[in-house]
C-alpha cells in the first residue's frame, strides 16, 4: 500500500499526450510512471502546453444472466462488465513563462555583453552617447565629414565658398 492506503498497479500502460506528443509510459513499482518534459518558452513568448495523461484501465470482467429461448438457446438478458481498475484520465494546461531579460548600463566604453542561465537572460550595453560624442567618433573614424559652405552678397555680386 502506499501513503493513501491505496495498491499500487504495477506494470500498466499509461499514455501522456504533451500537446501532440504522444509518450507510452509503464507503472513502476510504486505505482507511478514519469517522464522528464523540457517544456520551453517558444520565440521569447509565454507559451501553453496542454498535457493529458490516459490509463486504459485494467482487468475487467463481463457476467451475463441468460434465460433459455423457446428452442433451448442461451439468450443474454442483461451483461454487466466490472473493472479491477477503471479508465481514466486527466488533462492539465501549463504556461512557460518566458525568461526575464535585464539590461544594465556600464560604466566604460566596453562592447555589449549577453550572458544567459536557465532563469534570466542579461545583457550589458556601454553608457549612452551624446551627439556630440556620437560626431567626433563618426568624424574620426571617416564615416562623417562636415564641410561648411558660405554665401554672401556684395556689391551686386553673390558667391560661395567652401571651408575645407
Amino acid at each position: 500500500m502506499n501513503i493513501f492506503g491505496l495498491i499500487p498497479i504495477l506494470d500498466q500502460l499509461v499514455e501522456l499526450d504533451v500537446s501532440t506528443t504522444l509518450y507510452t509510459l509503464t507503472t513502476d513499482e510504486t505505482g507511478y510512471a514519469t517522464q522528464p518534459l523540457n517544456l520551453v518558452a517558444i520565440g521569447g513568448q509565454s507559451t501553453t502546453y496542454q498535457i493529458r495523461a490516459v490509463f486504459e484501465g485494467v482487468g475487467f470482467k463481463t457476467s451475463s444472466l441468460t434465460v433459455k429461448d423457446p428452442y433451448g438457446r442461451d439468450y443474454p438478458v442483461c451483461t454487466t462488465m466490472q473493472w479491477d481498475f477503471k479508465p481514466s484520465q486527466n488533462m492539465v494546461t501549463l504556461t512557460v513563462e518566458a525568461p526575464k531579460t535585464d539590461v544594465t548600463s556600464s560604466t566604460s566604453d566596453e562592447e555589449t555583453t549577453v550572458t544567459q542561465d536557465d532563469e534570466s537572460t542579461t545583457a550589458t550595453v556601454p553608457p549612452p552617447k551624446t551627439p556630440e560624442q556620437i560626431q567626433q567618433e563618426a568624424e574620426q573614424n571617416g564615416w562623417l565629414q562636415i564641410r561648411r559652405r558660405f554665401h554672401y552678397y556684395a556689391f551686386g555680386k553673390t558667391g560661395s565658398f567652401v571651408q575645407a
